[in-house]
């Protein structure tokens, strides 16, 4: 992480919870082509869900910058790129995505094939596994690569109620890579390591 002030775990839900404006949860390095997935929601109708391709560096969470951005508004799927928290364009709308149930935590991944410019969403609930065929899928290059995590903006949370991510991963292409390969990033209290190969050996004996 680079930084995550203002978020508190709750450690009964196993989950980092918020309740304050333009705060977010931001992943080291800059990152490109790849899979970034999210396991988040809220206790009112919008929720924050995932932010990438940003284009400067964070100095502080507080982020403010130019970036592609998704969010729940009700029950539908929104994306965005632009500044943060105005000036935004919508690239893309998908309808009754989710159920309503305000206390839901929904899991959303983001295949970006920055290149071709190809983004494909994949939305589900957590236990459930991801559709086949993406939700959303959409070309636009308007950015290569970025820096990504979570955040929550003005627009997201109403008075007395919180956001809360559970689970961030992301395999992508990293910027400081030395091997042309991809980096991988743990996802919250889980574990990954970078440039190592992992192997399980078992022994059989033959009688």
């Amino acid at each position: 992480w680079d930084s995550h002030g203002g978020f508190t775990y709750n450690t009964a839900a196993c989950r980092y919870e918020i309740t304050s404006f333009y705060k977010g949860m931001w992943l080291k390095g800059v990152w490109g082509s790849g899979c970034y997935e999210v396991y988040s929601g809220s206790d009112c109708d919008n929720s924050a869900l995932l932010v990438f391709g940003a284009q400067s560096n964070q100095d502080t969470y507080a982020y403010t910058g130019d970036s592609y951005k998704l969010i729940k508004n009700g029950t539908s799927l929104l994306l965005y790129y632009g500044n943060i928290t105005d000036n935004t364009t919508r690239i893309a709308t998908k309808e009754n995505v989710f159920n309503g149930v305000a206390t839901s935590t929904y899991k959303i991944k983001v295949l970006w094939n920055a290149e071709t410019g190809s983004i494909k969403i994949y939305v589900a609930q957590v236990g459930e596994e991801y559709p086949t065929v993406p939700i959303v899928a959409i070309n636009d290059t308007h950015y290569t690569s970025g820096y990504t995590g979570w955040f929550v903006g003005n627009t997201v949370l109403q008075p007395g109620t919180k956001c809360w991510v559970e689970y961030i991963n992301v395999i992508a292409a990293s910027s400081d890579a030395t091997n042309g390969i991809a980096a991988c990033i743990p996802p919250i209290g889980g574990g990954a390591r970078y440039g190592v190969e992992e192997s399980v050996y078992n022994t059989f004996t033959t009688e």
